[in-house]
């Protein structure tokens, strides 16, 4: 039995079905940036699975672009987003992004306490990890 890793969806590949489907509409042109059909499409299934025919639903590029929209929407400028010590946030979108007012705060799990050397401490000694400014938020 393989074990399935969630620790970064940026190195694994695509599923089968997605990757035949890429290739059956790979020649078609379409407007992009959302306005094609495929998006419309997609924002009628989820407003339908969601039970909001009135919301408007917008698509990001990517995890850390929805990651810092999202956390910036709903935490304060001296609020934190608590993540596992290993967890995305925390290791491949952990510094400020500009213009946003969010900061990881990483939180020791009993999986970074096994390894000798975690991806965060790799990257930056005890001393700067312990002085990550991190306010408990209300939404986590």
């Amino acid at each position: 039995m393989s074990i399935i890793n969630f620790e970064c969806d940026y190195t694994e590949g695509a599923h089968p079905r997605i990757l035949e489907r890429l290739i059956a509409t790979n020649l078609e042109q379409t407007s992009g940036y959302s306005n094609d059909p495929y998006c419309a499409a997609a924002r009628e299934k989820i407003k339908a699975a969601c039970g909001t025919p009135d919301a408007d639903v917008h698509f990001l590029v990517g995890g850390t672009q929805t990651n810092t929209t999202v956390l910036s929407a709903i935490l304060r400028p001296y609020q934190g987003a608590i993540s596992a010590e290993e967890g995305h946030i925390a290791v491949h979108a952990r510094s400020r992004q500009p213009g946003t007012r969010y900061s990881p705060c990483p939180a020791r799990t009993a999986k970074s306490r096994r390894r000798r050397s975690t991806p965060m401490s790799r990257r930056t000694t005890p001393a700067a990890r312990a002085s990550i400014p991190c306010s408990p938020a209300r939404s986590i």
